[in-house]
């Protein structure tokens, strides 16, 4: 087996499709949701989003659905602002706003701030 030798340089190449990309739509976004009290993951969690689209890329606005899986996880694609419900039994639906609430500054590569419901 041999060994790579990972020098500065080579992760900045790595991170430089993230930086390129950082003004312009994502097409694919992924978060997570978890248990606001125990930080656990909630699978089964409904996530409605009602996008704008996009006029400069012809896409007219539309609905997007998805559901976690058992770690929590789900992927979206959105394209311009958009309103995004998470609901799930015995907890309190939240509804956020992308990119406003659900982006954090190291998003660029379409990760999404994690999501955090409170029981009922």
């Amino acid at each position: 087996m041999k060994c790579t030798r990972v020098t500065r340089s080579s992760v900045l190449l790595l991170l430089l499709p993230c930086v390129l990309v950082a003004g312009a739509p994502i097409s694919d976004q992924f978060g997570k949701v978890v248990d606001a009290a125990t930080g656990n993951p909630v699978a089964g969690v409904r996530i409605v989003a009602i996008d704008s689209g996009s006029p400069a890329l012809s896409l007219p606005p539309r609905v997007v659905e998805a559901v976690t899986d058992s770690l929590g996880r789900y992927s979206v694609s959105l394209e311009g602002a958009s309103w995004v419900l998470y609901t799930a039994p015995q907890y309190q639906s939240v509804r956020m706003t992308y990119p406003v609430d659900l982006v954090a500054c190291d998003s660029c590569c379409g990760r999404l701030k994690d999501v955090r419901l409170k029981l009922d």
